[in-house]
């Protein structure tokens, strides 16, 4: 079984709003292959503890859509 603290950073995914002008204000970065995306959705599918497919998915929602003002929300499935 692997441990926690031996895992390394692989992937990270941020908000930029200076990219909301181009409709793609999520920025992955891969550190593996030091390249970055700018998108509009992010996925990442795996597993759960008891080994039960999750989807969580951050994606971009056009104007603003609540009270909050959001901008980019981030949807888990199970």
């Amino acid at each position: 079984m692997t441990k926690w603290n031996d895992l390394e950073v692989e992937e990270s995914m941020n908000y930029c709003k200076a990219n909301l002008k181009t409709g793609n204000p999520i920025i992955v970065e891969n550190f593996k292959t030091k390249t970055k995306l700018n998108t509009d959705k992010w996925e990442f599918l795996g597993y759960d503890q008891d080994m039960n497919p999750i989807k969580f998915v951050c994606e971009y929602v056009e104007g603003k859509k609540d009270k909050s003002g959001a901008r980019v929300k981030l949807l888990k499935y199970a």
